[in-house]
């Protein structure tokens, strides 16, 4: 039986609650909205870490900006979580923008338009005795 918790699953969500907090006081939110960290994906070897973004103004012109912010502080935000978080190697971070957000808010548009209208369409329907 395998393991259902790797030890890159516990160092990821370690990873993701303390770059959370690190972008939350050190990266400005201009213009763009606030950038949340949603899932933090680490190598087996913890070398490497994908980090998901999202962000409140979610236009393209938005995410772009605040990805190449994240990027451009990428060394900085990498040196503040080797004092925030003790590992032997901390992981190189790549940013890349989530887009389940986006996808769960448009199919739950979908859902209720399509409730909205199988209810019209049973209020107009003639009841039969």
């Amino acid at each position: 039986m395998s393991k259902e918790f790797t030890r890159a699953h516990r160092v990821a969500e370690v990873i993701h609650h303390a770059l959370a907090e690190i972008i939350q006081q050190e990266i400005p939110s201009t213009s763009f909205g606030m950038i949340t960290v949603s899932q933090v994906k680490l190598s087996a070897s913890l070398d490497h870490a994908r980090i998901y973004v999202t962000i409140l103004n979610d236009d393209k012109e938005n995410i772009k900006k605040a990805l190449d912010l994240l990027e451009e502080n990428t060394k900085h935000l990498r040196y503040l979580l080797s004092k925030k978080i003790v590992l032997r190697i901390t992981p190189q971070l790549k940013f890349y923008y989530d887009t389940s957000l986006t996808h769960a808010i448009k199919l739950t548009a979908l859902i209720d338009e399509a409730l909205e209208s199988d209810k019209k369409l049973h209020e107009e329907e003639p009841k039969s005795s």
